[in-house]
């Protein structure tokens, strides 16, 4: 046991964890909203052929828009494909697209 520790002091393993998480969703938040705003698209999108734009202009998102996006996406993480598969509009639009008034085009 180290010298001044307590047991109610966290772990290092758990501090490492937390800091490894933190700094990956920074990560991710940056090159998700840069890359959103600056091109329209993620690497993947631009292979696949597709983009994001406002809704109701077609402009490039504004870093309000990427955020909201990115921060639904997020959060509902590895469900938004079946958030997909439930919710059925004219538009496609997924509860991430809903909340930044963004849309994906070809």
């Amino acid at each position: 046991m180290l010298a001044n520790a307590s047991v109610l002091d966290p772990s290092p393993d758990a501090t490492a964890l937390r800091t490894a998480l933190t700094m990956t969703t920074l990560i991710a938040a940056a090159y998700f909203i840069g890359c959103w705003m600056l091109f329209g698209a993620t690497l993947g999108m631009r292979i696949a052929g597709i983009r994001v734009a406002d809704a109701t202009t077609g402009a490039p998102l504004s870093g309000g828009q990427a955020f909201r996006r990115f921060l639904v996406l997020w959060i509902i993480g590895p469900l938004a494909f079946l958030v997909m598969l439930v919710r059925r509009d004219a538009k496609r639009q997924a509860w991430y697209d809903l909340a930044g008034n963004t849309i994906v085009v070809q």
